[in-house]
This record gives structure tokens, C-alpha cells and sequence, in this order.
């Protein structure tokens, strides 16, 4: 029975990993939600970007945002010498700084954009939450091998979707 303790909570981690990128930030999982032995912290900032034609608000995101791409999500995975998992998923995303200034067919192609955009970048935290469930699922052994497996995965992401564009994150005048 004890080998099946593992694979249930790597079963409910993957599970978890579909849910959506919450609009609030720091959150900690509750308890009673989280499998033992398993936690997760999410973050989402935001930096402001500022324009009235889309041709701007890409300079300004390609300038101010964060490695100089339009968002970004770095996930961190620790663990102790008893397997107790720790996930931190930071989001960081763009936000016109002043809304009513951009006309509004501009405002509605990036709420668009920003819905792809988030979207993309949760598959990045999801990469986080299927590395953490399988560094619990094998008992924290190989973890860093695991980290690098998804790592890796993070960049044929990018590298397939073209950073997002083939999902939709497109910014158009």
C-alpha cells in the first residue's frame, strides 16, 4: 500500500495543474486542498506599460517587461531530506498603465492578447506543478533531474508556440 501513497498524490497534483492562474497574489493552497507533504505558493506582479497604438505597447512591453519578453513565469521546486515539496509559481504580466488613454478596438485586442497570454503562461506553471508531482511521486529521488526534464520542456514550449503567437498572443494595430 505505501507505493500507492506517491502515485495518489502525484495523481492529484497533475490533476491540479489544469486550474486556472488566480488574479490574486501571494496565495498559499490551503491545507485541506493540498496533498500531504506538498505545498504551493503563487505570485503574480504586474509592470505597466504605456501607449496608444499597439505598435507601442509591444516597444514598451518588449522594453520594460520582465528578460525583456511581454510576460513571464519562473517556477521553483524545493524539497526537504523528508520529501516535503514546496512549489512557488511567480507570474509576471503586463497592464496598461492608463486604460482609458488607449482607444477602445486597441483595449478589446489586448484584453484578448492578455486572456492568450495568461493563458500560455500558465502552461509554464503547469510544467512547475508536473515537476513537483513527480519529485514527490519518486520520493524526491532524481529531483533534479526532473527539474531540468520540465526546464527543457519550458523552452520546446516556447520554441513550438513561437513564445505564445500561435496561441493568439498578438498584439495587431
Amino acid at each position: 500500500m505505501p507505493a500507492l501513497r506517491p502515485a495518489l498524490l502525484a495523481a492529484l497534483l497533475i490533476a491540479a495543474a489544469a486550474a486556472p492562474v488566480p488574479a490574486a497574489v501571494p496565495a498559499q493552497q490551503p491545507a485541506e486542498t493540498a496533498p500531504e507533504g506538498f505545498s504551493t505558493e503563487i505570485r503574480e506582479t504586474t509592470y505597466a506599460v504605456a501607449g496608444t497604438t499597439a505598435r507601442a505597447l509591444r516597444r514598451a512591453m518588449r522594453e520594460t517587461g520582465p528578460k525583456g519578453y511581454w510576460a513571464y513565469t519562473r517556477w521553483r521546486v524545493r524539497w526537504s531530506s523528508d520529501c516535503e515539496v514546496r512549489l512557488t509559481i511567480s507570474y509576471t504580466f503586463p497592464e496598461l498603465a492608463d486604460r482609458a488613454a488607449v482607444p477602445l478596438p486597441l483595449r478589446q485586442n489586448w484584453d484578448a492578447m492578455l486572456v492568450a497570454l495568461k493563458a500560455h503562461e500558465q502552461r509554464h506553471g503547469d510544467h512547475g506543478r508536473q515537476a513537483a508531482a513527480e519529485i514527490l511521486a519518486a520520493g524526491c529521488k532524481g529531483a533534479k533531474a526532473i527539474i531540468r526534464r520540465w526546464s527543457r520542456e519550458d523552452g520546446r514550449l516556447d520554441a513550438r508556440t513561437r513564445h505564445g503567437r500561435t496561441e493568439g498572443v498578438l498584439l495587431r494595430d
